[in-house]
């Protein structure tokens, strides 16, 4: 498969996805909205998707083991000879990710 046709391939899914996903949130919205005429004392903004929460109690733990884990595919698929600054890196975005591993293990 060559990198057009898969770009095209996400577009379309993508596309699709965002056609369906988008009126189900706006139903969503409007029956929220009614339920909340009907007895004022219904919240009109609904608690966070379990998932979602987990996401943002976790934003810093995950996008520093995204951006190490990155440094760390980088120097894999470098061709060039390994050198100190190769070593460096590797070695500094291991740390990075012991160090995220024992901040999550210690919550």
């Amino acid at each position: 498969m060559s990198l057009g046709l898969a770009a095209l391939i996400i577009t379309g899914v993508a596309l699709i996805l965002q056609g369906v996903i988008t009126p189900y949130m706006q139903r969503r919205q409007m029956r929220q909205i009614e339920r909340h005429r009907e007895d004022p004392s219904a919240p009109l903004v609904p608690p966070r998707h379990p998932f979602v929460a987990l996401l943002m109690s976790n934003a810093f733990s995950i996008l520093t083991t995204v951006v190490f884990v990155l440094i760390l595919v980088a120097e894999w698929m470098r061709t060039a000879l390994v050198d100190r600054s190769d070593v460096f890196a590797i070695a500094a975005a291991m740390v990075g990710l012991v160090f995220v591993v024992l901040h999550l293990e210690r919550r």
